[in-house]
């Protein structure tokens, strides 16, 4: 007696597959797209920091401003002589902000101020279908994400 299976039950078996397959891959879509989101917030938090502590060590203003409609970012150093771009890239998905211009600077003492000097408290934020992340800056200057 040989065993093995007919063609009628390989393609039973291949239609089960090809049912769950479209049942799974809308919400593995989904997964990718919050890891996404997580994952820029978490790059913005960074790049805010590390400008924060620039500003503070150097004693130079040190600006971190969206690009491109929020799909990226430039972090530029403006110091006595000149200004440099410091770091830049860009986003899996667009960023929003509360900051006028699109944009925060860190002073001396690593505040968060606004485009005009004065101190300013704001947030960035990262939604993609159904997620949102928003990275935080307080008043007194710390930065958090989540």
């Amino acid at each position: 007696m040989q065993r093995g299976y007919t063609l009628c039950e390989l393609l039973v078996a291949l239609a089960v597959a090809a049912t769950l397959a479209l049942v799974a891959v809308p919400g593995l879509a989904w997964v990718q797209g919050r890891w996404a989101v997580r994952a820029d917030a978490q790059c913005l938090a960074l790049v805010l920091r590390s400008a924060q502590a620039r500003a503070a060590a150097t004693g130079d203003t040190v600006c971190v401003r969206l690009v491109g409609q929020g799909k990226g970012y430039v972090c530029e150093q403006t110091g006595a002589a000149a200004t440099t771009v410091v770091a830049s890239g860009a986003f899996g998905v667009p960023c929003s902000t509360n900051y006028p211009g699109a944009a925060v600077e860190f002073r001396e003492p690593g505040w968060p101020c606004s485009l005009s000097g004065e101190p300013r408290a704001g947030s960035f934020t990262f939604a993609y279908g159904g997620a949102q992340v928003s990275v935080v800056l307080q008043m007194g200057g710390r930065v958090r994400w989540g």
